[in-house]
């Protein structure tokens, strides 16, 4: 900036003095008349700079405010796990939209998707109890939906299926179910019944 306008008094300086009288008195007014010109454009750029600095440490100080959570409040941002229930049976059993699952594993597994990575198993009383409450949001006023995966079983279409009900019996358990995609099929060996709790 200060090459911008030194280089046009320069060049005003040397074109007066060129069309100039040559007398002392004349040459003594246009160095003055420089001079003065020359300390008001030094203001002009002391004021520009100190205005930029200001206005750079003004902007440094706010990012630092910010980074540092002084004058921004942290956003809060609530992670909700989303959970899968895998249950585990020897047999399936299918008849007029009852689903009988028997010879089950020890308990029912379930584990939650990334950034909460969590897992674990939950006895097969407690995951039936899930459809005992009928508050909003639980099974049994929203029921989950269910993918049904039998071993060596080709289908063209996912096993797809809305868990209405469910009970516990013995070593059992029994769904009421809508099927929403596929074929299921009356009876299948070594299954797995993964339930969506989204």
């Amino acid at each position: 900036m200060t090459n911008r306008l030194l280089f046009p008094l320069c060049l005003m300086l040397l074109v007066v003095l060129a069309g100039a009288p040559t007398g002392q008195v004349a040459q003594a007014q246009i160095v003055k008349g420089i001079g003065k010109a020359l300390q008001e454009t030094g203001e002009a750029i002391g004021k520009g700079v100190d205005k930029t600095g200001e206005a750079i440490e003004k902007g440094v100080r706010q990012t630092g405010d910010a980074l540092k959570g002084d004058k921004v409040p942290p956003r809060e941002v609530g992670i909700v796990p989303s959970y899968l229930y895998v249950q585990q049976a020897g047999a399936l059993e299918f008849k007029d939209g009852t689903l009988s699952l028997t010879n089950l594993a020890p308990s029912t597994f379930y584990f939650s998707d990334r950034p909460v990575r969590e897992a674990g198993h939950v006895p097969h009383d407690v995951f039936v109890e899930m459809w005992s409450d009928s508050g909003e949001g639980s099974f049994k006023s929203d029921p989950p939906n269910a993918a049904i995966a039998v071993a060596g079983l080709e289908t063209e279409e996912p096993l797809v299926v809305e868990l209405l009900t469910a009970t516990l019996n013995g070593e059992g358990m029994t769904f009421t179910v809508n099927v929403n995609s596929g074929s299921i099929p009356a009876e299948a060996k070594d299954v797995a019944l993964f339930v969506d709790l989204d």
